[in-house]
């Protein structure tokens, strides 16, 4: 299956959905006295929706679209003998699972 990887851009649009996820779910429980998996689902849907609208693919797992971010960064490998850094970017558009 092909999971569409977001583009920089597209990050800075869901950045804010997904972060403070523990914080709405503590505060949809608290307001509406929900069980844990119904303040979760509240939670997870405007980032899953979002992420939907921007890739035409229906993700469910906030955890799944958070991994993606680690595949679209910079690693740096700092070698202490020779005191030389190698930069390697990973900028995957795709990747199949």
């Amino acid at each position: 299956m092909k999971v569409p990887m977001l583009e920089e851009h597209e990050w800075k649009i869901m950045a804010p959905l997904l972060t403070n996820q523990i914080e709405n779910i503590r505060a949809y429980r608290a307001e509406h006295s929900a069980d844990l998996k119904t303040a979760a689902q509240y939670a997870f849907k405007p980032p899953t929706d979002k992420y939907f609208e921007l890739t035409g693919f229906k993700e469910t797992n906030c955890g799944a679209i958070l991994a993606q971010s680690i595949l679209n960064v910079v690693i740096c490998f700092a070698h202490h003998e020779h005191r030389s850094v190698q930069i390697a970017i990973v900028n995957l558009r795709r990747i199949d699972i």
